[in-house]
């Protein structure tokens, strides 16, 4: 898959030590930018967010305990060895690893708050659906729980809290598009249903850009809570630069606001 040359040359070039959060001796927090993967494609095998670390690391075994899609920012975990990684992936599973996320939606709900308890799956190629990796709601599709928060709202668009009790592939996205919302710039799940495969033919394009708004969907990871060796962690990172312009120019009558606050209410 291409990405707009603007953003993920650019992102490379940098030193990779800059986006982390936190370390200690077992683990680090990272706040990745978008357009940067965290593990190897069959169509993309370097560059990837581990490769990009390990040279600063020589005496350590990065390994990921989550992952986050290419084109979401936020903060990621990472084990700086192969027992600390077994560890959190084990309390990942076990559901003792909080995440919150943050995403901009096209639409303005009329609730507040709700839970979205539908099962999630392959939505499956058809005449209808030519892209492999859609995931859709599916009665016999593996459990999905996504708890929704709205922080704000504008004219045409909302900030939405998500917060997944799962962790499903898409499972954000594919829950907020269900409900009517779904978050600007989405190739896949967006109000654009052949946005994904124009950019996988032809990159990002003009006509693209003015379907889209975004060159990326606009979800960030903002929050991330777990217990390490008895004593709680709490890690957040605000907006990234490119949301926070997409959301000045398009609500430029409502202020977005940080997203500590989000996590202090």
């Amino acid at each position: 898959m291409r990405f707009p040359q603007n953003i993920s040359t650019k992102i490379i070039a940098t030193d990779p030590r800059q986006w982390i959060l936190h370390e200690n001796e077992y683990f680090m927090v990272v706040n990745k930018p978008a357009g940067i993967l965290v593990h190897p494609t069959p169509r993309v095998q370097t560059a990837t967010l581990i490769q990009l670390l390990q040279p600063y690391y020589p005496n350590h075994d990065l390994g990921l305990v989550h992952r986050l899609d290419r084109e979401t920012s936020g903060l990621l975990l990472i084990g700086k060895n192969k027992v600390t990684t077994g560890a959190l992936g084990k309390k990942m599973e076990a559901r003792k690893i909080q995440k919150k996320y943050v995403a901009i939606v096209h639409g303005v709900p009329d609730w507040d708050e709700q839970v979205i308890d539908a099962p999630i799956g392959f939505q499956g190629l058809s005449e209808t659906n030519r892209i492999y990796l859609r995931q859709a709601i599916k009665p016999n599709g593996s459990e999905a729980i996504t708890h929704l928060r709205v922080l704000q709202r504008g004219e045409r668009h909302s900030v939405i809290e998500a917060v997944p009790i799962t962790g499903r592939l898409h499972q954000i996205r594919v829950h907020l598009a269900s409900v009517g919302l779904p978050i600007v710039g989405d190739k896949i799940y967006g109000r654009e249903p052949d946005a994904f495969l124009d950019f996988i033919e032809k990159g990002w394009t003009a006509a693209l850009a003015e379907k889209l708004y975004l060159p990326r969907h606009a979800l960030h990871a903002y929050a991330l809570a777990l217990n390490w060796q008895n004593e709680n962690r709490y890690f957040h990172a605000d907006w990234s630069e490119d949301l926070v312009e997409f959301w000045t120019s398009h609500e430029p009558n409502v202020t977005i606001q940080p997203l500590i606050q989000a996590e202090a209410r």
